[in-house]
């Protein structure tokens, strides 16, 4: 995934400081939990099982590991936030009062060029 970040990074709204996409839902595995635990330190809530939300539940609310509108666990965070990346000119819709206003759809006869 690293290596697909740094190919698309000329392409993408991201970058560091832009944090609108820290403040919603983000699935986490128990193996991300255990290897954020083990690189940064930081104990991990053990749960009996799976958990579910709504995926509007946490629009706006910032993730506990963004400090200053920077990612504090940012070489070790999960998948979900690896692969979240806006290909557009500016990170408007990532904006958590825009980011569910809209769907996205790709039309199944658009071709890509090689």
């Amino acid at each position: 995934m690293t290596e697909i970040v740094q190919v698309a990074e000329p392409y993408v709204a991201c970058q560091k400081g832009c944090s609108s996409c820290c403040k919603m839902n983000v699935t986490l595995s128990e193996v991300e939990a255990k290897y954020i635990e083990a690189e940064k330190g930081i104990k991990a809530e053990r749960l009996s099982g799976s958990r579910r939300h709504d995926q509007n539940q946490f629009i706006g609310i910032p993730c506990p590991f963004l400090k200053e509108d920077v990612c504090s666990i940012y070489d070790v965070r999960p998948f979900a936030c690896r692969k979240h990346l806006s290909f557009d000119t500016s990170p408007y819709w990532c904006e958590p009062e825009r980011s569910q206003e809209v769907e996205i759809i790709v039309d199944p006869e658009f071709e890509t060029v090689d």
